[in-house]
């Protein structure tokens, strides 16, 4: 138990009250054991928040347009990377001091590797269900047809506008797909 009562403000701006601690916990980054006093908050999807104070102390760089972690060993052995983690800041408002956090979110980087073996349909159809088209299926014939009403028009639909993300995702999308040759 913490002798204060701790407030902590994420991404969706509402408080976070916890007084739960842990004290000496062992947990390891990279093949580096750390161990560290921890606050337990309720919140899911989270592994670990750690403070400035403990990557100063364990001489952590953090690279947020790789999303990497970069240990400097004062040892020759070089600086230890770690990276596939999800960096975000947050503010923890303690006392009435504020201090800045760095989430870290290392969601299946040390978990079991996905497979489509553990999805309980997709399992019995692994050539539908494969991660990347390399090339067009073969041709077949397929009979299909669709039967035209005589005396019917063409449908007016008014012209759909799609959000900027959405559109930059379907461009991408559509520039993959162009580059194996499938438009």
């Amino acid at each position: 138990m913490l002798a204060y009562e701790l407030r902590v403000y994420n991404a969706t701006s509402k408080a976070i009250v916890t007084r739960l601690g842990c004290h000496q916990v062992p947990f390891r980054v990279k093949q580096r054991d750390c161990v560290y006093d921890l606050i337990c908050l309720p919140m899911t999807g989270l592994d670990l928040i750690l403070g400035l104070d403990w990557l100063s102390k364990n001489r952590v760089m953090l690279d947020y347009f790789e999303r990497s972690l970069q240990f400097i060993s004062e040892g020759s052995e070089g600086p230890v990377m770690a990276k596939g983690y999800y960096l975000n800041s947050v503010i923890i408002n303690s006392n009435g001091c504020e201090c800045q956090g760095v989430m870290l979110l290392a969601a299946n980087v040390l978990g079991k590797k996905q497979s489509l073996d553990r999805i309980p349909i997709v399992n019995e159809f692994p050539e539908v269900f494969s991660f990347d088209i390399p090339e067009f299926p073969l041709s077949r014939e397929i009979e299909f047809a669709i039967e035209l009403v005589l005396g019917a028009g063409p449908i007016s639909i008014s012209p759909y506008r799609m959000p900027p993300l959405e559109l930059t995702e379907l461009k991408s999308q559509l520039e993959e797909l162009m580059s194996k040759n499938f438009i």
